[in-house]
């Protein structure tokens, strides 16, 4: 039964700072400059576990500005930047009197208020949506502690209190072993067409096979150019114009590209006009992904961070080259050349240089067929896992919503 409040029978509504110690202690760090201590701050959280994930080791010299309030077990960690991201945590017991960032506002509970149960409100969906319109309009998205400490928190009696936030820890402990099931199927689903690569490559026969560059088997390796430099305006509407971002592996749609060039344009740059059939490889900036241009494309251009090599018909398809050079036999010569970090391009040399294992075209074509059949089975197993995954991360708020109007 409902009471004038619009809450269950025995519950109230209540302040946070009415039920939250209002004195937390501070201490500056850099008063003892040779003291290890732990610090927590916004980045030590993860939002999506609602934990501390990774407290880091500081010395007192080394503390920033913001180390100063003094936790305790139990206490709730709600960070006032970006409220919309939820980052809050319970304080374990293995951090009690560690230093967390003024960029939380530390929620005590007083003997009245149960701390599972405040950790649970402060994840509502209506707590976040209040202190995240508190920050609209405004340039930097935060709230104070005393907005957080504003927010009314609907409380039963401590009994019930515990009883709720018992249920709560369980469902939410089974909503995470399948989350975490959930995600190892979505990796799954991810690796099975790399996973089938590799599985081709490492049969018997596969080893058997002759391994070719690009430039014996291609008649024609070259890359794109950049209409701009030469004068000629990117349009609105024209030819597609592709960069190294729309080269992702498999069928390039140049239909896809965000850029375009006038017709003109394109008949003027006849060095850089792909056709159906081409390899496509990015040669500057994210080196060595490889994509085919699919049969029935439109014309298209590229720029100069694409090479293009013209294979010949009657040695290879495009889409097997495209496959197989994902394997690390293949593609590994391309990527030692950005080791260490620096942004290095790969030379039309390196591209004609790349050896490729070659089976006849009945065999090339038999290895696209299976891997477009396990291509789809595993978009298919993508899509179930996204969706189950999807689910799951709605249920916490579910949970919670049912907890704080008494139906748990």
């Amino acid at each position: 039964m409902m009471n004038e409040g619009g809450l269950p029978g025995g519950w109230r509504r209540a302040r946070l700072g009415e039920v939250c110690d209002p004195a937390i202690q501070t201490w500056d760090p850099r008063t003892q400059p040779d003291r290890q201590f732990a610090y927590v701050d916004i980045a030590s959280v993860n939002n999506v576990a609602k934990g501390i994930v990774a407290a880091r080791p500081l010395f007192g010299r080394d503390a920033p500005s913001r180390a100063r309030q003094v936790m305790r077990t139990s206490d709730v960690l709600v960070a006032t930047t970006r409220p919309n991201l939820n980052a809050v945590a319970l304080v374990p017991p293995e951090l009690d009197g560690a230093i967390c960032s003024t960029g939380f506002c530390v929620l005590r509970p007083l003997p009245n208020l149960h701390p599972p149960f405040l950790f649970a409100f402060v994840r509502t969906r209506q707590f976040v949506d209040v202190l995240t319109a508190l920050t609209r309009g405004a340039l930097y998205p935060a709230v104070t502690d005393g907005q957080v400490r504003d927010q009314r928190i609907a409380l039963p009696a401590l009994p019930e209190q515990r009883r709720i936030a018992a249920i709560l820890a369980e469902q939410m402990v089974a909503v995470e072993k399948a989350r975490a099931a959930a995600e190892a199927q979505l990796r799954a689903a991810v690796a099975l067409p790399a996973g089938y690569v590799r599985e081709v490559l490492a049969a018997p026969q596969a080893r058997r096979w002759p391994r070719k560059c690009l430039g014996e088997i291609a008649g024609l390796v070259s890359k794109g150019t950049t209409p701009t430099t030469l004068g000629f305006p990117f349009v609105t509407e024209g030819v597609p114009f592709l960069r190294a971002e729309d080269v992702r592996g498999g069928a390039v749609t140049p239909s896809d590209a965000a850029m375009r060039i006038a017709r003109e344009t394109h008949e003027a740059l006849s060095r850089s006009q792909l056709q159906p059939g081409d390899l496509l490889v990015t040669i500057a900036g994210t080196l060595g992904r490889f994509g085919y241009v699919p049969e029935g494309a439109p014309p298209a251009n590229c720029n100069q961070a694409v090479a293009f090599a013209r294979l010949r018909v009657e040695y290879a398809m495009a889409a097997y080259i495209s496959l197989v050079a994902q394997h690390p036999e293949v593609v590994a010569p391309l990527l030692t050349l950005s080791a260490g970090g620096a942004i290095q391009n790969i030379s039309l040399a390196h591209v004609r240089a790349l050896r490729v294992p070659l089976p006849d075209l009945k065999e090339q074509r038999r290895v696209v067929s299976l891997h477009t059949r396990r291509v789809r089975s595993a978009d298919r197993a993508h899509a179930a896992a996204a969706a189950q995954f999807d689910t799951l991360n709605r249920l916490p708020a579910a949970f919670l919503r049912h907890a704080f109007s008494g139906e748990l």
